[in-house]
């Protein structure tokens, strides 16, 4: 299991005044396809119809907060002039930088604002703004912030931190970045720049925590996380599946898992990932979030598309292998086609009334459906034989609170409760998995080999 991170912060931007911020016309092309206006969004691609698309934005439209500094049409001239000037005369002679001031028309003074302003307060690192690809950063360079000696913390006028304390320093300035240009006369240009982040305790703690690693001098083995393949996987795939908001959606590794809150049964909500390294083969898992397929048409919920480049695609395999501790060498299974040993399968397959709850094509109209479960056709295409097998032998150690029922109980195993196969419960799960294996018709996100996507 991960490591409890604490509470999450909200993904995505506030939209509770969306409405007042921009066009119905640029919210519905928005939420139809993210990447027409970025191309590097992290919001992937719900596939929406145009109907639903529609939809969305006539809503996010009505969300229009109160309050708030009105809209100064036109700007303030004079505040303006005073703020482009103090640029100008850091850079040139007071006489020089008025005379420069007094050429520009109204226009061309707030263009030359706004790029004064965004290079200051540097806006280009984390926004894409035109101009600005090469612009340096404005922030101290953190490469060794772990060695820097005390006596280069610049603790002003701040008399309420231990001026020996690196650490004090540390959660001052991430808790309020501006707080040692307190009681300083300065330049407007000169006052500290860092905005305030509005970080908990628990995030300055782990804030701290990594400044304190960014050390000058090589540590000594014993001091660093030891170094695996499986250990870079874990980190990699931890990073993408949160960067990406899968934990919004889906419970992994003990985390996330909001949209459950919002139906009544947790059935009708995202499968958990966590086993999903060990349930699904690596290659139907590449084509699946690369062109998400419909798996269980019941639910409301859709996958949405995220767009990932194959190293993107093959993190987020090699982390699910991680997590299940399935990363090894491609293997296959051949299955052994015995007439007695087929017939058996289906047999028991039938017996237990497997097709009760998982759906072979249609979803029965007079069926519940918080115990449909998915269409086994797709078994052959998805499922790792293996992980059928364990599966079958215990739903529950695998999926806590899981609907699919243990029909081989634990104290009886290896017997069976059924007659089939000399009583032997290993040998009917085999069978039952062998005919499994043999289902065709499914639902694919594969077809000959290519990858399509689904229109769902």
């Amino acid at each position: 299991m991960a490591e409890a991170a604490g509470p999450r912060r909200t993904f995505g931007q506030p939209l509770e005044n969306i409405g007042n911020k921009t066009t119905y016309e640029w919210v519905f092309n928005w939420v139809r396809d993210p990447k027409h206006f970025s191309p590097d969004t992290y919001m992937p691609n719900l596939r929406l119809t145009d109907q639903q698309a529609a939809d969305v934005a006539t809503y996010l439209m009505t969300l229009k907060q109160s309050g708030g500094d009105a809209p100064k049409a036109p700007p303030d001239a004079k505040a303006a002039d005073d703020v482009l000037l103090d640029y100008m005369k850091a850079v040139m002679p007071f006489e020089e930088a008025r005379a420069q001031l007094a050429k520009l028309d109204a226009e061309h003074k707030q263009i030359d604002l706004g790029r004064r302003v965004i290079n200051r307060y540097g806006c280009f690192s984390c926004h894409e703004i035109k101009g600005f690809e090469k612009a340096q950063a404005i922030g101290t360079d953190l490469s060794e912030e772990g060695s820097k000696l005390v006596t280069r913390l610049d603790f002003a006028f701040i008399s309420d931190i231990p001026h020996t304390s690196k650490l004090g320093w540390f959660r001052a300035k991430l808790h309020d970045p501006r707080l040692f240009d307190r009681g300083r006369v300065l330049q407007p240009l000169d006052k500290l720049r860092m905005p305030n982040f509005e970080f908990s305790d628990d995030e300055v703690e782990r804030l701290v925590t990594a400044l304190m690693s960014l050390q000058r001098e090589t540590q000594p083995a014993a001091a660093m996380a030891p170094r695996s393949a499986k250990a870079d996987f874990l980190s990699a795939g931890r990073t993408l599946v949160r960067r990406r908001n899968c934990v919004g959606c889906h419970i992994i590794e003990g985390d996330g898992g909001d949209y459950l809150k919002l139906v009544a049964d947790s059935s009708l909500g995202p499968p958990m990932l966590t086993p999903e390294g060990a349930r699904v083969q690596p290659d139907w898992l590449y084509a699946f979030i690369r062109g998400p397929i419909t798996i269980r048409p019941w639910l409301d919920v859709r996958m949405p598309t995220f767009g990932l480049d194959d190293p993107s695609l093959n993190n987020v395999i090699r982390y699910f292998g991680s997590v299940s501790n399935t990363i090894g060498p491609f293997q296959s299974h051949e299955i052994v086609r015995v007439a007695n040993e087929d017939a058996t399968g289906k047999a028991l397959f039938e017996k237990l009334k497997c097709q009760q709850c998982h759906v072979l094509g249609a979803i029965p109209k007079d069926q519940p459906t918080a115990n449909l479960a998915p269409d086994l056709r797709m078994a052959p295409d998805r499922l790792n034989p293996d992980w059928i097998l364990q599966w079958l032998k215990n739903p529950l150690a695998i999926l806590p609170g899981t609907r699919m029922p243990s029909f081989w109980p634990q104290d009886m195993q290896p017997k069976s409760p059924y007659p089939e196969l000399g009583g032997n419960a290993d040998a009917q799960m085999r069978s039952i998995r062998d005919h499994l294996l043999t289902l065709r018709g499914g639902p694919s996100p594969k077809k000959n080999g290519a990858v399509v996507a689904s229109n769902e």
